[in-house]
């Protein structure tokens, strides 16, 4: 079993998910198995958190409001209700120009995420001194958005084969929504 951390703790969260956790984890234990021991053994240092934890708690919480965002667009959530290419506020005359108005939020979501996180990286990173050891930047790559190709496909793609795979997904949820539709497990006229 992996340790397994729950908390309510925002700053926690945001200290956890950052390349300072990278860091320290490649520190005090550099093979692949991270123990509950080694959790305990990262420095979580009050004193600087408090004084960080307004701005980390801000967004971190948009952060996952953005991630549960994404989970939501998927059939496979709990809180799916209808595919987003058909949600009113993107949708246009012309399938085309719908998808490409669905293709501009989500890039819009990733750009987003990406400041975000490495604010929150630019964050700790400030706050334990490390100025000279870690930058804040975070690759599209490792933007974890099912919108997100690079992360989605992997790097060794073109734009224009990310964006093509993407595409043929995106109908492919549609059509997957379609037959939900025939098949009676979603409903035109009730979202969910």
């Amino acid at each position: 079993r992996a340790p397994t951390v729950f908390s309510d703790d925002m700053a926690l969260l945001g200290f956890l998910n950052g390349k300072l956790m990278s860091y320290f984890g490649g520190i005090i234990n550099p093979t692949l198995s991270f123990n509950l021991v080694d959790l305990y053994q990262l420095p979580w240092l009050s004193n600087q958190v408090d004084c960080i934890r307004a701005n980390v708690e801000a967004c971190v919480s948009r952060l996952l409001e953005i991630s549960n965002c994404d989970w939501n667009e998927r059939e496979t959530s709990w809180s799916f209700n209808v595919p987003r290419l058909l949600s009113l506020e993107i949708h246009q005359s012309s399938f085309k120009v719908t998808y490409e108005n669905l293709r501009a939020g989500w890039q819009k979501m990733i750009l987003e995420l990406q400041l975000l996180e490495e604010e929150n990286n630019r964050t700790f990173i400030d706050a334990y001194g490390l100025q000279d050891e870690l930058t804040p930047e975070v690759p599209l790559s490792e933007i974890t958005l099912t919108c997100n190709s690079h992360y989605r496909y992997g790097g060794d793609k073109s734009e224009q084969e990310l964006e093509v795979l993407l595409r043929a997904d995106t109908m492919r949820e549609f059509i997957s929504y379609a037959v939900g539709c025939m098949m009676g497990r979603y409903s035109l006229d009730e979202p969910g």
